[in-house]
């Protein structure tokens, strides 16, 4: 009897989400952010003022390989 019930909750629980385009649509909670990047713009490299004195060369965080 509880298989049936555990069963039965979690047949309504599938067929109660799977039709609710707000979890998986483009505007859903779970968005598919796979090709974000492509819309990605490159930003300028940061500048240190040049007033400020014993600053170490800035280094890319994250250098790109050519």
């Amino acid at each position: 009897m509880k298989r049936l019930a555990g069963l039965s909750a979690l047949a309504l629980i599938i067929s109660s989400t799977s039709g609710c385009g707000w979890l998986w649509g483009e505007d859903g909670y779970f968005r598919d952010r796979g090709s974000d990047y492509l819309q990605a713009t490159q930003t300028p490299p940061m500048q240190v003022p040049a007033d400020v004195s014993g600053v170490k060369r800035l280094d890319p965080l994250l250098p790109i390989p050519r």
